[in-house]
């Protein structure tokens, strides 16, 4: 039976391209102040398993709860040109307000709430240049921003410090987790650097080929 404490449940999953199995028979439990990271060799399934987790794609067998509210930040950061980052980050509040207090520009609690989240992640610098304008770490610290911005306590993120040196990554992990921890909520990190893993990793769900399920949780 489902857990109703769980921010995210699944039980016995299972999901097949045609008659090649991904995984199968996967069941976890996505508690508040949990990181987990998704880890694995490349093509192996874990940007699969997100789709799967936040419904984009259909699980082929096996039960899912899903909170009403998550959010979700892919590899490609979907950012919008022509946009400031400011702009940027203040659109994560969609989640919260009617479509027309937006229509023009956004509430100015909204304004303020994107620079302190600014702030927090230590963009503030550039909060006024164009998307298009700023590095790939700054753009996935944007997109982090933009992401606390609603009410979600769920995060799905598809590998977030890509583009982040070592020591950007590490800082902004730490930022981005601390801020998710902050409001009760969990992270789904897809990750492959094996320091950071398990500098963060509350739980880790390895995708593999040498299991018969295609998964070993640790």
């Amino acid at each position: 039976m489902l857990n109703k404490e769980c921010l995210f449940n699944c039980e016995s999953i299972s999901f097949s391209y045609g008659k090649r199995k991904i995984f199968s028979q996967l069941s976890f439990c996505i508690k508040p102040k949990e990181f987990w990271v998704i880890s694995g060799e490349s093509g192996i399934g874990k940007t699969t398993l997100l789709k799967v987790i936040t419904g984009e794609i259909k699980n082929t067998s096996g039960q899912i709860k899903r909170p009403q509210y998550f959010t979700e930040i892919p590899q490609g950061l979907g950012l919008c040109s022509g946009l400031s980052a400011y702009e940027t980050i203040a659109a994560g509040s969609l989640q919260e307000i009617p479509w027309w207090q937006s229509l023009f520009c956004f509430p100015l609690k909204t304004m303020n709430k994107a620079l302190e989240i600014s702030q927090t992640l230590k963009i503030d610098h550039v909060i006024h240049n164009n998307v298009e304008q700023l590095s790939g770490g700054e753009r996935q610290r944007v997109v982090m921003a933009r992401s606390l911005m609603g009410k979600s306590q769920l995060f799905i993120v598809d590998e977030p410090i890509s583009m982040l040196d070592e020591s950007r990554a590490i800082e902004s992990l730490l930022l981005l987790r601390d801020e998710v921890f902050r409001r009760d909520g969990a992270l789904v990190c897809v990750l492959h650097q094996s320091h950071v893993i398990s500098q963060f990793a509350t739980h880790q769900l390895i995708m593999t080929s040498e299991s018969e399920n295609g998964w070993v949780l640790k």
